[in-house]
C-alpha cells in the first residue's frame, strides 16, 4: 500500500494504525456469517484487501517496501463522520486536518471551489461545506492494522525529499 512519507514515518513509529481508502463504484466486499464485520473487498473481480493478510508498506509507486502491515479490521464508512480517535489513529491531530488531506486527494474541487478560504474555515463550517458535496467522493474502505514485528526493511530517510503516494 502507498502512502505519504510522513504517514509511513507515523506507521513505522507506530502512531499511524488506520487507513481510508475510497470506495469505487463496484467494489464487492464479504461479511461472512457475522453482519457488520468485513473480511475481504474485491474491486473489479481481484482481491484488493482481507483481513489477516500482510501488505507491503511504500513511500510511493514503484517505491521499495520499507515495512509490512497486517490488515485486522476493515468497515465501510462516510470518512466525513471519522471520529477525533480514528483521525488520530490515521496519523492526524485532528478531524479537519484529515478532512483537509482527504479532500485534497480525492475531491479537488471541492478546494478550489472556495478561492483560497478552504484552509481556513473553523472544523464546525468545514463539515458544513462537506456534507454539501457528492457522497461517493467520501465514501471510504477504512482498515485498522498493525506494524508486522520485524518487518521495517529499509529506513525511509533513504528516499529523500519529495516520494508519496495519494495513500492516507
Amino acid at each position: 500500500m502507498q502512502f505519504r512519507p510522513d504517514l509511513v514515518q507515523a506507521i513505522l513509529d507506530r502512531d499511524k494504525t488506520q487507513t481510508r481508502r475510497p470506495f469505487e463504484l463496484g467494489d464487492n466486499s464479504s461479511n461472512g456469517t457475522a453482519p457488520g464485520k468485513t473480511y475481504w473487498v474485491k474491486r473489479n473481480r481481484r482481491l484488493k484487501w482481507m483481513v489477516g493478510s500482510i501488505y507491503a508498506v511504500q513511500p510511493g509507486r514503484g517505491k521499495p517496501a520499507v515495512a509490512r502491515i497486517k490488515v485486522l479490521r476493515i468497515r465501510r464508512e462516510d470518512v466525513r463522520d471519522i471520529s477525533l480517535q480514528d483521525a488520530i489513529a490515521e496519523g492526524f491531530e485532528y478531524r479537519d486536518e484529515f478532512w483537509r488531506v482527504w479532500t485534497g486527494f480525492y475531491d479537488p474541487d471541492a478546494c478550489s471551489s472556495l478561492q483560497g478560504i478552504y484552509a481556513k474555515l473553523p472544523v464546525f463550517k468545514l463539515r458544513l461545506f462537506l456534507q454539501s458535496r457528492p457522497n461517493h467522493l467520501y465514501h471510504a474502505w477504512a482498515l485498522d492494522f498493525e506494524l508486522v514485528e520485524g518487518s521495517v526493511l529499509l529506513p525511509l530517510s533513504v528516499y529523500g525529499e519529495g516520494v508519496g503516494g495519494r495513500g492516507t
